[in-house]
């Protein structure tokens, strides 16, 4: 038999389905076989015991369906490799890096660095594993920002302007949020030419 959830309540551990032949059968989480758990509008197909739904499984083309939507996803979130690519790179100090591999880059540090806070503040662990991540990741950053001014043409040598209390730190944002330079430069090929990025 084919249906749909109607209602699930998970402190209850049970739901109703609505099946195909209009009537409403009873289910409890003992006889749901997906490792998901039970939402409103699955569709599933079922065995029937009365009033009961029994050996519910979703249906097939919703299984399906959800691994297209899944490999969307990956596909979507293919920016994720500007973070792991700082990291393949990170004693790389030569060439240039556009503003969206970069600024992609601490996107990506700043979630993950939350997330290790709130995880250090579950298990007490008093900053441990935000503090290995943030060490882990200096190098990966000197180098990825090294490579963003030179991509506006500077050394990076300017990094240091971050020693300069609150100004240097502005300046160097700034620096860091400008276009990079069209065409070759004394540091390497415009990485727009070789790259998908839209002009970020």
């Amino acid at each position: 038999m084919k249906g749909k959830i109607l209602d699930f309540s998970i402190q209850n551990s049970s739901g109703i389905i609505s099946a195909e032949d209009g009537n409403r059968y009873n289910f409890s989480t003992k006889e749901w076989k997906s490792d998901k758990s039970p939402t409103v509008n699955q569709s599933v197909d079922f065995s029937i015991d009365g009033e009961n739904a029994t050996a519910i499984y979703l249906e097939q083309t919703n299984l399906l369906e959800q691994a297209n939507s899944l490999n969307d996803i990956v596909k979507n979130n293919d920016k994720i490799d500007f973070f792991l690519r700082a990291y393949r790179n990170y004693v790389n100090f030569e060439g240039r890096d556009t503003r969206q591999q970069y600024w992609m880059f601490y996107l990506f540090y700043i979630i993950a660095y939350i997330i290790l806070s709130i995880l250090d503040n579950i298990i007490g662990t008093g900053g441990v594993l935000g503090g290995i991540f943030a060490l882990g990741t200096l190098l990966p950053g000197i180098a990825i920002t090294t490579r963003r001014l030179h991509d506006i043409g500077k050394s990076g040598w300017w990094q240091l302007l971050v020693l300069i209390p609150l100004v240097g730190a502005i300046v160097l944002i700034i620096f860091l949020a400008k276009k990079g330079m069209m065409g070759d430069n004394q540091f390497g090929k415009d990485p727009l030419n070789n790259s998908e990025n839209n002009g970020l």
